[in-house]
């Protein structure tokens, strides 16, 4: 923080001339943050954690055409703050979600676009304090990996290569809903394998915990 102050200039007038002078460290201002409390807002008095869990254990049910919000099975509700936190059964604590999206433009594999979905959620991440968050470390992580299907392909959907994506971790088995897009590519390659024009999206939902 700087002062201004004036000096004299030339022929006689006057005029104020900037001039940074440091300020005494006694008359800066201090703001000190308060502590922060994971869940509860820096109020006067901080609120009291509260953990509730639901009474029934139902699946996570995912967001589909025509479906309700997901509704997770174990709720965290911390009285006072404005958030929730939700955890699928398998796990008892949720360390990250990932997302992500694939494709496949031509052969109408459904396989193949949900590998890459897969593959979009994970690919971009690096947890190298897995060992650290994760008690018993990489053996004891693990995955509930959920996917978005057009409902007509999904008989045809090879899980376990879908699984084989994740290198490591408990792998919970896999989720598949009624989602991501059967749509128009604009154009059938015979020689890519296509049988019509239709492209194949799906949706990948992978959640990280122990």
């Amino acid at each position: 923080m700087w002062a201004t102050v004036q000096s004299a200039s030339h022929g006689g007038c006057s005029r104020a001339t900037p001039q940074r002078t440091a300020l005494p460290p006694s008359s800066l201002p201090l703001r000190r943050c308060p502590p922060f409390s994971r869940g509860a807002r820096i109020d006067e008095e901080r609120p009291q954690l509260v953990r509730t869990r639901a009474a029934s254990r139902a699946n996570i049910r995912c967001l589909s055409a025509g479906s309700d919000s997901p509704t997770p099975s174990n709720t965290e509700v911390f009285e006072g703050s404005d958030f929730q936190e939700f955890t699928p059964d398998a796990l008892q604590q949720v360390l990250f979600i990932e997302s992500g999206f694939g494709c496949d433009q031509h052969g109408q594999n459904i396989t193949k676009a949900a590998v890459r979905a897969c593959r979009n959620a994970i690919e971009f991440n690096s947890i190298p304090s897995i060992r650290a968050l994760v008690p018993g470390g990489y053996d004891n992580m693990k995955l509930v990996v959920t996917l978005g299907v057009p409902e007509q392909y999904q008989a045809s959907l090879d899980r376990d290569a879908v699984m084989a994506v994740f290198p490591y971790g408990q792998k919970q088995p896999l989720k598949v809903v009624t989602g991501g897009l059967a749509a128009t590519s604009g154009i059938a390659v015979s020689a890519l394998g296509d049988v019509d024009d239709t492209m194949l999206i799906v949706v990948a939902h992978v959640v990280v915990g122990y």
